[in-house]
This record gives structure tokens, C-alpha cells and sequence, in this order.
């Protein structure tokens, strides 16, 4: 579910992804699979963002880093963000931070689009992490998995706790956050915003963000 002021509730099959979805292609061959997609179908395989880019996203100098999983990436937009003071489940918050940096951090993550996911002070952030408990709560919808909500200075991430370490929730629900990027549920279209279960940002994902983040 998703509304014109930047609402997304998300199920658990959008969010952590479905076992019923087909097989998914090579990495080489999924790009080559989805463009044709792309021009035919009215959705396309492309993320749709209801914002102009580059959205929330802040323009930086091009500048290299080193991802989590040891690659050399380059970066040149930034979003910023920190855990809320208060986790469900017994998570602490330095147990959030470290989950969350090390999925953000890494080279499959956004930063292949050039995105820089940068812990910051809370009273600094531009989005906030949280872990609840479950039933999620998100505008009309009584029992998500995942909400994005709140002003585009202050976006506010919520997931349900069974979801923690899930990195394809995190990429899914930043989509939401710094672009207000729609849910892609075609099955010839891998993406993280759609299914299937555990995977990174597809090319596709990577393209589309890319293009967008830099428009």
C-alpha cells in the first residue's frame, strides 16, 4: 500500500520476498532478461520513484570507499541516517547500528548505484531505523512487515523484528525512504522491491536507482 504523501506499508512478501517466486536468473543474464521487459510492460522491470530525482538523496564530491565486504566503491550522493533510541526484541542499539552499517556498507547494497548510506547523529538523520514488534501498524494497514512514513527531512523506517539481519528489507524500505520508490511485483522482473526472497539490488535495481539518483 502506498499514498500520495510518501506512505508505504509493506507486506512480508514485499518486503523479505516470497517462495513461491520463479527461479531467479544468473546475475549476467538478469539484466539481459529484464530490459526487453522494460519498453513492453506498463510497469517495466525499471524502480518507478514517485519523486524527481535525485529525491532525498544530497549531491557530494565523487569520493571512494571502502564496502564492507572489502570493494573499492565510488560514491557521489549521500543519505544519511540512524537507529531509533529504542529497538523490540531485546536488540540493542549498537547491535542495530552494526547490522545496519554492515548491510548498508556493502558493495551490493545502493552504494552500487553511487549512494552513500551514512551513519549519522539521530538529530542529524535524514532516516531513522527501527525494529518493532509485531502486528506493524501502518496508516490503514493493521498487520505490515515493513512502513516508511514520515516528512522527507525525517523519514522514518519501521520493520517488524522477525526481519532483522534481512538485508533485502533494508534495501526495499530505503527505496521507500529516499525516493518514494514503488512496488515492482512482476515475476519477470527480480528486484527487491518485489521478490524473490534474500537477494541484492538486481542490475535493473542498480540501473534504474542510478539513472534516477543522477537525473
Amino acid at each position: 500500500m502506498e499514498d500520495d504523501n510518501g506512505l508505504f506499508a509493506c507486506d512480508l512478501d514485499e518486503l523479505v520476498g516470497s517462495d513461491d517466486w520463479p527461479e531467479v536468473p544468473e546475475a549476467g543474464a538478469m539484466d539481459a532478461a529484464a530490459e526487453p521487459l522494460m519498453a513492453a510492460s506498463s510497469g517495466g522491470c525499471r524502480i518507478r520513484f514517485n519523486l524527481p530525482g535525485p529525491g532525498n538523496l544530497r549531491k557530494m564530491p565523487m569520493t571512494t570507499v571502502v564496502s564492507s565486504d572489502g570493494f573499492d566503491m565510488d560514491v557521489d550522493r549521500l543519505y544519511t541516517w540512524a537507529p531509533a533510541p529504542d529497538q523490540a526484541g531485546g536488540l540493542s542499539v549498537a547491535e542495530v547500528e552494526a547490522s545496519v552499517t554492515k548491510i548498508f556498507r556493502d558493495s551490493k547494497s545502493w552504494m552500487a548505484a553511487g549512494i552513500a548510506l551514512r551513519r549519522v547523529p539521530f538529530e542529524e538523520a535524514q532516516c531513522i531505523v527501527e525494529y518493532v514488534a509485531a502486528p506493524l501498524t501502518c496508516g490503514p494497514v493493521h498487520n505490515a512487515a515493513g512502513c516508511t512514513s514520515g516528512p522527507d527531512s525525517r523519514r522514518l523506517i519501521r520493520m517488524v523484528e522477525g526481519t532483522f539481519g534481512k538485508h533485502k528489507g533494508l534495501m526495499h524500505e530505503l527505496i521507500h525512504a529516499f525516493g518514494h520508490g514503488r512496488h515492482n511485483t512482476i515475476e519477470s522482473c527480480p528486484s527487491v522491491m518485489g521478490g524473490p526472497p534474500d537477494i541484492w539490488p538486481s542490475p535493473s535495481d542498480i540501473s534504474s536507482t542510478r539513472q534516477w539518483a543522477h537525473s
